[in-house]
Order: C-alpha cells, then structure tokens, then sequence
C-alpha cells in the first residue's frame, strides 16, 4: 500500500510537470515589417550575399558562443543543426523563390529553449539581403512564422535559428518528488518497514 502511495505521487508530480512544459511553447510571428533595426537588439540586416558564419552573426548581434541549432534551406532534402529532428520546415509561395516560411515543432520532439537565440532569413541577392531576428528569452518555441519577404522579387533561400542554449531548469516538481521521496525513504527506515 505504502508503494502505491508512492507510485501515485511520483505519477501526480510527473504529469504536472510535462503539463506546464508544455503550457511554455510559443509561436512566434516575424515579418520585414517587424524588423526596427532603430530599436537597439532586436533586429538587424545586412547586405552580405553570402551565408553569414557564427562569427559574422556574433560581431553583427554581439553574442558569442553561438551554435547552430537549425537550419533548412529551400530546395533541400533535409535540414540540420542540433534539432534538425525536431522542427520541419515549409515554405509558401512558390516552390523555389517563397516568401514565407513556416517552422514547426514536430510532436513529441524536443523544442529550443534560447537563453540567447536569433533566426536568421537570407535571400541574398536583395536589399536587404538577410535578416536577423532576436529571438533571446522568447521561451520554448513552438513555431516561427515568417512571412512577407521581399515580395517585389527575391525569395528566402534558407532559415536558421542560432544561439546558445537555455540551461534546463530543475522544475519545482522535481524538487518535491524528490524531498518527498526521501521522506520517505526516511519514514520507512525508521519505521523498519
């Protein structure tokens, strides 16, 4: 009886913890449009045609330590990056040049948590030529709409999101089961049970 008490409250804190992990997604919304590049660290562009390195992106945002977490390019059988099997990636208007792109989380994949992150749009051979969104603090993201890039003519040629990695908290959840666990692991000692 004592085990299944146990086996219940360990059941309890468990799904209350995936509960409110799952309640910290977000989906966010970008757009050229969104990009105030007058508005210190929240966005930036620039001319650059080629793909910028982590380097480039770090001098441009000034991160540092930065990774790349995901990345798809248009055309491209597969995407890459640390959670290259987590998210998927399509793009709307047209096949070749799109102007949106729409990342999602794939169900029961883990999602990026940015301590530090940044997407990044490139085109490349417009004005501007790639966007840079901070994305830090957003939370856990759940999706990433991007949408209205350069619709006079010019396409997304690939998606990536940067950054460093939030630290994974040890949830209030787990530091009760695990007080309660050696509460009770004590009461059982001293009872002799």
């Amino acid at each position: 009886m004592k085990g299944f008490k146990l086996l219940a409250l360990a059941v309890f804190l468990v799904s209350g913890y995936s509960t409110s992990a799952q309640a910290a997604l977000v989906d966010i919304a970008l757009s050229p449009s969104a990009c105030d590049t007058t508005i210190s660290n929240t966005c930036w562009t620039t001319d650059v045609n080629s793909k910028l390195s982590l380097a480039e992106i770090e001098a441009i945002t000034g991160a540092s330590g930065l990774q790349s977490l995901y990345k798809q390019d248009v055309g491209a059988s597969s995407d890459s990056g640390i959670f290259a099997a987590s998210y998927e990636t399509s793009f709307a208007n047209s096949s070749t040049d799109p102007q949106d792109a729409l990342i999602t989380l794939i169900a029961g994949k883990d999602s990026i948590d940015c301590g530090t992150c940044y997407l990044l749009v490139k085109d490349g051979n417009h004005s501007p030529a790639q966007y840079i969104f901070n994305l830090s603090l957003a939370g856990m993201i759940n999706s990433i709409s991007a949408t209205d890039f350069w619709p006079a003519g010019g396409a997304i040629s690939h998606v990536e999101i940067v950054g460093n990695l939030s630290p994974v908290p040890v949830p209030a959840a787990a530091w009760l089961f695990g007080t309660a666990l050696i509460g009770f692991i004590g009461l059982s000692r001293r009872t002799g049970v």
